[in-house]
């Protein structure tokens, strides 16, 4: 998480697909809603985007990172919920990984603040937010396992990053009802 490979044979970003994305997203959707909606969607549009560049990139491509990936990062996985925050607290600590699950829920508040603004104002919110979290947090975690498969991904599947960062999005969604229930306080006042 904290290392990022580089040098030759590396595509260290995927900026060069975000714009074309951005724009298409925009074009397609944005673009008839309101300021605050096209304000609010292409915050979060720009952040799932850095998200995934984040746990995504570098991305070996020529042959020689291929290698290093197949021989240096051995196809892993864990399937036990928990089990590497109970190993990591209470068998061997850790402050690295215990930093890493405490990231793995913070990357994600913002998306889930961010889906409760931008659906403020339709049907089941809650559930359309928790939906996109789960749905992206996955997204992520199989690319990572299919990327680690066939030695495009230096990182691993993990059960525990689908848990924190679920937990993340929904404290993003709770620090947004709070802001909405504290708007209402005030202007009753």
């Amino acid at each position: 998480m904290f290392g990022r490979h580089s040098g030759p044979g590396w595509i260290p970003t995927g900026i060069l697909i975000y714009i074309p994305l951005y724009l298409i997203v925009y074009f397609t959707i944005l673009r008839r809603k309101n300021t605050s909606q096209k304000i609010t969607g292409s915050i979060l549009l720009l952040y799932v985007l850095l998200v995934f560049d984040v746990t995504q990139f570098p991305f070996p491509w020529g042959k020689e990172a291929q290698l290093h990936v197949l021989e240096a990062h051995r196809f892993r996985y864990n399937l036990k919920p928990l089990n590497n925050l109970y190993w990591n607290l209470w068998v061997d600590f850790q402050p690295r990984y215990l930093l890493e699950n405490f990231l793995n829920v913070a990357i994600f508040v913002p998306i889930g603040f961010l889906m409760g603004r931008y659906l403020k104002d339709q049907n089941k919110p809650f559930i359309k937010t928790m939906g996109f979290v789960i749905a992206f947090t996955l997204t992520i975690e199989l690319l990572q396992l299919a990327g680690m498969y066939y030695g495009f991904n230096v990182r691993i599947f993990d059960v525990d990053d689908l848990i924190m960062n679920t937990l993340g999005g929904l404290i993003g969604y709770g620090l947004w009802i709070l802001v909405v229930r504290s708007r209402k306080l005030t202007k009753e006042k």
